[in-house]
């Protein structure tokens, strides 16, 4: 029997009891695990015969590369062969479609062929990824997809919803830095993104090295510290990232 459905004002007040127990330090496999329930009975939504994330994904502790199968999946079928002991890579994974009324039946990832995520780095800020199965590296620049991609991208660079982010397509061999008004393969490479005042035109530098790009963030905040004092470091709208894709 499948459990009661929540409502979003019934899922807010849940989650937020998670992430109390979070920051009491409880186990975030665990907290992911009873996040993604929780997502469930808000969208009513399964898996079924998905299981693209079983290919998109980099499980380091099953030594799976991604854009390869997992050795455990049953692609088609929906199911994992080792579920009950699944590695905590795989527990702590929330599929937006899976968790989120806000993408349509559209974004299923089985249709779509494209894996959405949102994550935490430690040394960055969120990030939304969307994981492209390989075997249709362009499915992202087709539409409703695209236009979506796009209008999240604006979303989180300019604050929209209070929270700033950035947003990646993810292929099998590149990482593309979304902007509103292009895109840029940061594959490999440190990056710092920036702008002057301007929604649309975001500006993007890479760099070889995470000390070379400490250095570009440090002379801009003291230049932008000389010119404008009042104004909070530069470095509070321009972030690094560490990429997500092997060069």
């Amino acid at each position: 029997m499948s459990a009661t459905r929540l409502t979003e004002s019934e899922f807010q007040k849940l989650a937020t009891a998670l992430r109390v127990r979070e920051q009491a330090g409880e186990s975030q496999a665990v907290l992911s695990t009873e996040f993604i329930e929780l997502g469930k009975r808000l969208t009513g939504r399964e898996c079924g015969e998905c299981s693209l994330c079983c290919k998109v994904l980099d499980i380091d502790e099953l030594s799976k590369p991604p854009g390869k199968w997992c050795q455990h999946c049953r692609p088609g079928t929906g199911g994992c062969g080792i579920y009950d002991t699944r590695p905590v890579t795989c527990r702590s994974f929330a599929c937006f479609w899976l968790t989120s009324p806000r993408l349509s039946e559209a974004w299923k990832p089985s249709r779509a062929r494209i894996v959405v995520h949102l994550k935490k780095d430690e040394d960055g800020p969120c990030h939304w990824d969307f994981i492209v199965d390989p075997s249709r590296p362009e499915r992202w620049r087709e539409q409703p997809y695209y236009g979506v991609i796009k209008q999240v991208a604006f979303n989180g660079l300019n604050v929209v919803d209070g929270i700033y982010f950035q947003t990646y397509v993810k292929t099998k061999r590149q990482s593309i830095l979304v902007r509103p008004e292009k895109e840029v393969d940061v594959t490999g490479r440190y990056h710092v993104i920036g702008n002057d005042g301007d929604a649309w035109e975001w500006k993007v530098a890479t760099f070889a090295t995470q000390a070379a790009a400490n250095r570009f963030i440090d002379a801009t905040n003291e230049a932008s510290a000389k010119l404008a004092p009042e104004l909070p470091p530069i470095a509070q709208v321009m972030a690094r990232l560490r990429p997500m894709v092997r060069s």
